[in-house]
């Protein structure tokens, strides 16, 4: 749900959609657990934040292969009618990146001009709570 979340946030600051690429598997709102079929609520009283999500990469689609691919402008792709990331040296690119705790420990080279945070050390856990006070 935070990947929906972020979307509306860039959507709602007027990035458009065109320079917006999505990746989801899109498991969420159609779940039998989902208590609010076909909506994303991802807190306590909050609205839903699935309306409107591209469909950019979903389901199998959502995998490192394909998401470098996309973040280096494949051109098949492209040809193909999919969204590839189209930026030059002069670009500033933001990628939100939603996932358990620390995903890139170790993973990232420490001379590149990546700035990459968090929710938790690569040792803990990473929990999201929510509480409703009502």
């Amino acid at each position: 749900s935070d990947v929906y979340h972020a979307y509306q946030i860039v959507g709602s600051h007027g990035i458009p959609d065109n320079q917006i690429i999505v990746f989801h598997f899109d498991d969420i709102a159609d779940h039998k657990l989902n208590p609010t079929l076909g909506v994303v609520i991802n807190r306590p009283n909050g609205t839903d934040v699935y309306h409107g999500v591209p469909k950019d990469y979903v389901g199998a689609d959502v995998n490192p292969k394909t998401f470098l691919k996309v973040l280096s402008g494949d051109q098949e792709l492209a040809n193909a009618g999919r969204k590839v990331l189209k930026s030059g040296p002069d670009d500033h690119v933001f990628i939100f990146f939603d996932d358990h705790g620390s995903m890139f420990d170790k993973l990232l080279p420490k001379d590149i001009n990546i700035y990459a945070t968090t929710a938790s050390l690569p040792t803990e856990n990473s929990y999201q709570w929510d509480l409703d006070s009502t």
